[in-house]
């Protein structure tokens, strides 16, 4: 699969609308890429950083394995490229920020 092709086309449908359960895929798939370290993942840093941050600043995950994911890689994101993910975040708002800033400083 042409990763460089398909990715971007996925990120443009995120964040999800509906069915917020699908999340749990999309964080898993996300988080597997960043493990991996791949270059396309983090081509896309901010706007993986924008969605991931959306998911958790909305509650958009169905159970708590998925929540947990979502705010073990907003740590990990923040740890390892602070000064984008804050941009990336700041300019989600400020009830966004406000709630990020309130994990990461936990």
């Amino acid at each position: 699969m042409p990763l460089d092709q398909v990715f971007p086309a996925f990120m443009e449908r995120l964040p999800l609308r509906e069915d917020f359960q699908e999340n749990e895929a999309v964080i898993k798939c996300f988080y597997s890429l960043y493990q991996q370290g791949n270059t396309v993942l983090r081509q896309h840093l901010t706007g993986v950083a924008k969605i991931v941050a959306h998911i958790y600043a909305n509650a958009q995950t169905s159970n708590d394995e998925t929540k947990q994911l979502v705010i073990e890689f907003l740590k990990i994101m923040n740890r390892d490229f602070n000064q984008e993910f804050a941009v990336a975040v700041n300019s989600l708002g400020s009830s966004v920020t406000e709630k990020l800033q309130h994990l990461l400083s936990s």
